[in-house]
């Protein structure tokens, strides 16, 4: 029943990311065959890291510009095992472009690793992004050693724009992390640079590469 809760409180994000573009991904077939929007390909920016997100419990990692917007929340009152901090970033661009990440991270156990297999966690993805995907282009996982990542890149809608919208789901035998990204609103380069450069810091602790931060906080 407690992984269950705690399944539940990840899910409360809608999603998560695409992150590492490096990494094989197993085969899944997508549910299109459809090529991702350019702005998935843009180089990342590599801007000066003022804030990381990585609570102790967590074997996941983000780095940010500038620091998020945290806030604590509970499925059900009085029951803390459904609890989880959110960690939610917002820029605009020149009040045309707007890009937004939002990530949870929470704790898991060999239990729920076991049984999130590649194709559970595609499932649950494309639960997660019930509502806010139009239109998929591709759902892929990976396996390492340690950990489990299924992204989802699809596109969704705000208002009369469309928008770039990415799904991550991150899991090890310790935590389980969600990431959701959307980028919407006019084409503007220093936008699309910094959406993929805060995905390319979202990552396995084990594998991101220490970096100079100006502090550092849990």
């Amino acid at each position: 029943m407690k992984t269950k809760l705690l399944l539940i409180a990840a899910l409360s994000l809608f999603a998560l990311p695409a992150h590492a573009q490096e990494q094989e991904a197993s085969a899944s077939a997508p549910i299109e065959k459809t090529e991702a929007p350019e702005e998935i390909k843009t180089a990342p920016l590599d801007y000066p890291v003022a804030y990381r997100y990585q609570p102790e419990y967590c074997d996941f990692t983000a780095a940010f510009p500038e620091e998020p917007l945290l806030s604590n929340s509970c499925e059900k009152e009085g029951e803390p095992e459904t609890c989880y901090q959110l960690a939610s970033y917002t820029k605009v661009f020149d009040m045309t472009t707007t890009l937004q990440v939002k990530i949870i991270c929470n704790p898991a156990n060999k239990e729920m690793f076991e049984y999130f297999k590649p194709e559970v966690m595609e499932s649950t993805v494309r639960k997660m992004t019930e509502g806010s995907v139009i239109k998929t282009y591709n759902v892929n996982s990976t396996q390492k050693d340690g950990y489990r990542l299924t992204g989802l890149v699809g596109q969704g809608r705000k208002g009369l724009d469309d928008t770039l919208f990415i799904a991550q789901l991150w899991l090890s035998e310790k935590s389980i992390m969600s990431v959701e990204a959307e980028i919407s609103g006019h084409k503007n380069p220093e936008a699309d640079a910094l959406f993929a450069g805060i995905l390319n810091h979202v990552g396995y602790t084990k594998e991101i590469n220490p970096q100079e931060t100006e502090k550092t906080k849990e």
